[in-house]
């Protein structure tokens, strides 16, 4: 699952479209506000507003590659000061499904990662920057990292020759879970998304393509034993 973002005008930016499952553009179809009341978007033009008020907009767009449609719920609110800003955004049909990691992927891992996702699909960033900071906390135990803290951990593992780019993935996720957790500093959804992609290139490097590696060593083993056994 990829999250799916809008533009500052509220278009939504291409993406792995939650139909068809490709990664699509998507053209907008029609928006209107549907909180506190219905009201067409060309209406609100000259309407008195309460200040500080709190206003849901749907938005919905149709992919371009299946035609099928995506709606997307924005929560803005409007101040005589600001005018309009976006507060929250998330995908209400079809339903978002978490983020999930591969099954050769330790069970723990797995399941932390997509419990970071489900509070990303929410709209609760800080919140899903720092699970996915636990991920990277599990995949340093999991690796043998013994240090105090999560930045000596994940330095264990470049000295015992985990690759840069992997190490400065995992400090990239840290970084972020610390700022959510200790300084509530909330980031973008494209920028959680990134964090969930990094993660997911760790999980790759370390668990996928070993395991996919040794599945086919196995396999060129066995039809080698099988060429031997049959041999008189």
């Amino acid at each position: 699952m990829t999250t799916l973002t809008v533009d500052e005008h509220g278009c939504l930016n291409p993406g792995l479209c939650p139909n068809c499952l490709l990664h699509a553009a998507f053209t907008h179809v029609v928006s209107n506000f549907i909180w506190p009341t219905r009201v067409v978007p060309t209406e609100m033009t000259g309407r008195p507003l309460e200040q500080n008020s709190l206003w849901v907009l749907e938005n919905i767009h149709k992919c371009l590659h299946c035609s099928k449609t995506v709606t997307m719920h924005r929560t803005r609110r409007w101040t005589a000061e600001c005018g309009w800003e976006t507060e929250s955004m998330r995908q209400v049909w079809p339903e978002a499904t978490p983020r999930q990691l591969g099954d050769d992927v330790p069970e723990l891992i797995r399941e932390l990662f997509t419990e970071a996702s489900k509070a990303e699909n929410t709209g609760a960033m800080r919140l899903a920057g720092v699970g996915y900071r636990a991920v990277v906390e599990e995949i340093c135990k999991q690796q043998g990292a013994t240090k105090h803290n999560l930045y000596d951990r994940i330095q264990e593992l470049k000295n015992g020759g985990l690759p840069q780019s992997t190490v400065d993935a995992l400090h990239e996720a840290r970084i972020v879970g610390n700022e959510s957790i200790h300084y509530a500093l909330e980031f973008s959804a494209e920028e959680i998304a990134d964090i969930a992609a990094l993660i997911a290139e760790v999980c790759l490097v370390l668990y996928v393509q070993p395991a996919e590696r040794a599945r086919m060593a196995a396999q060129r083993q066995a039809k080698v034993s099988a060429r031997k056994a049959a041999q008189p």
